[in-house]
């Protein structure tokens, strides 16, 4: 049995500070072939691939979903890079076996998409239940049986992973967290970590791979830039041990632009916000570390940050009720809805049943400028009951489609119910026909400049081809999805 120095002593090829550094320094030595997983496997068995190929839903269906997720799903976390995706799957659409373990991974990325983007149907631009008179829950099933068929293949063939691992398994973490089951999104994001890790994604490779795209070295920072923000937000959100530790490397940061001769001035691109998110994660990692950031008066500390917390909290509903009508103001099973609703909501019954809470606060000077600072002014106990009761409210909606939001709900009615009881006077939890004067606008009142476009029917035949170029170019494409479905 042949065996590598990386085998036997388990260094990590990508590294720049390790023996294998010093080797491919001295020697020239270049850790391997970096198309070695498109060759064609050796002794493959043809039958047992055929067995896994035989569990997957109609091409068609798969060519439905792909577009779903291009058009409807991919801008929340932008895992992928579409022009490409689209593209090598055109590609893989003619291969009859898969032949080589790029191959097979990629088959399982495809799964694991399609079966994440049935996720959010019915949905208001999409009303279907069934594809092909097959339903969404059948889809899933087989989706996910033949991905996980495919992916002990991939384990046998390969036990380090690669970069289309990581994006399948940050796949199947999405849609466990699109699911309510937030342990198994936990657990299945480590294994993404540990994969990333183990292939160098959170090094910058530039000075050792000088034969990797730029795409790919992109795609690379892009996705561990998510697994970043995404045990960032299990260590904010839900108080656990942060998986990655040291942060991401200023060298391993997101490019803005995947081409480096792209104007500066043409204008920030989609995954600039990710980026801010990175650097919100690294703010929150840190600020409670320096002493700096905390006002100077101590006496009225726990007042002054209670009305902060009440106006962030009503931030969020806010900003949740904006971006729920954004995306259609309907049933969704969408997380970054679900859970900020529910934990605002928490926050402002828990400040609310303070009797202390909105008394007098001395007003003291802060070299440092607060955002919050004037929202706090016109913070009121009603506004705040007003809030909790409309999250209270999109929380049931949702609870129809998505097992979070019910229980989310229920949680939330439980609380209030026993708040309301233990409350007297002023403090009693109401809901008041009219804001007080100074509150805040209710949460799913507010109006937006922005909408969503309008599908029609001229477009249900939009071909993969047409997606390629809009990915590439940025146009718009409306599509009539409940149209589209029955004549695939």
């Amino acid at each position: 049995m042949s065996s590598s120095l990386t085998d036997v002593f388990g260094y990590s090829k990508d590294s720049q500070t390790n023996t294998i550094a010093l080797l491919r320094r001295a020697e020239k030595w270049d850790g391997g072939d970096q198309n070695c997983n498109r060759r064609a496997l050796p002794n493959r068995d043809d039958s047992e691939i055929q067995r896994c190929l035989d569990k997957i839903p109609d091409g068609a269906i798969l060519n439905f979903l792909l577009k779903y997720f291009v058009r409807e799903v991919n801008w929340m976390d932008q895992l992928v890079d579409l022009p490409w995706i689209l593209d090598e799957y055109q590609r893989w659409r003619t291969v009859k076996i898969p032949s080589s373990l790029f191959e097979i991974d990629f088959t399982v990325l495809i799964l694991r998409i399609c079966s994440y983007a049935s996720e959010y149907i019915p949905s208001p631009s999409c009303t279907i239940e069934r594809i092909r008179d097959m339903s969404l829950a059948d889809i899933r099933h087989s989706c996910d049986e033949a991905a996980d068929s495919f992916t002990e293949i991939c384990l046998r063939l390969d036990s380090k992973g690669s970069l289309l691992r990581v994006q399948h398994l940050a796949f199947v973490g999405l849609k466990a967290k699109c699911e309510g089951r937030m342990e198994d999104f936990r657990d299945v994001l480590r294994s993404a970590i540990q994969v990333a890790q183990r292939i160098g994604a959170d090094k910058d490779v530039s000075l050792v791979a000088s034969d990797m795209s730029e795409l790919e070295k992109e795609t690379r920072r892009r996705i561990f830039c998510n697994l970043y923000i995404w045990d960032s937000y299990l260590l904010r959100q839900l108080d656990r041990i942060p998986i990655i530790l040291s942060g991401i490397e200023p060298e391993n940061m997101p490019r803005m632009h995947l081409d480096s001769d792209v104007d500066d001035g043409h204008g920030l691109e989609e995954f600039t916000e990710r980026i801010f998110q990175v650097h919100l994660a690294n703010f929150w990692r840190t600020i409670l570390l320096d002493a700096s950031h905390l006002p100077k008066y101590k006496q009225v500390l726990l007042s002054s940050q209670q009305k902060a917390l009440a106006v962030a909290a009503l931030y969020v509903l806010q900003g949740v009720s904006r971006l729920h009508s954004l995306i259609g103001g309907s049933q969704t099973r969408y997380t970054g809805i679900i859970q900020p609703t529910f934990e605002a909501a928490v926050l402002l019954v828990s400040l609310c049943t303070d009797r202390s809470f909105l008394g007098d606060v001395e007003s003291h000077s802060s070299s440092i400028v607060d955002p919050l600072q004037a929202g706090m002014a016109n913070l009121t106990r009603a506004g705040c009951m007003k809030a909790i009761q409309n999250a209270l409210s999109l929380l049931q909606m949702l609870a129809e489609v998505s097992n979070m939001a019910d229980v989310g709900a229920q949680s939330l009615a439980k609380l209030i119910h026993k708040v309301s009881r233990q409350a007297t006077g002023a403090s009693k939890m109401k809901k008041p026909s009219k804001p007080e004067d100074g509150a805040f606008s209710q949460a799913g009142g507010s109006s937006t400049e922005t909408h969503l476009p309008e599908y029609s029917d001229s477009d249900a035949a939009v071909s993969l081809d047409d997606l390629v170029s809009a990915a590439a170019f940025g146009a718009g494409m409306n599509m009539n999805w409940d149209a589209l479905a029955p004549n695939i």
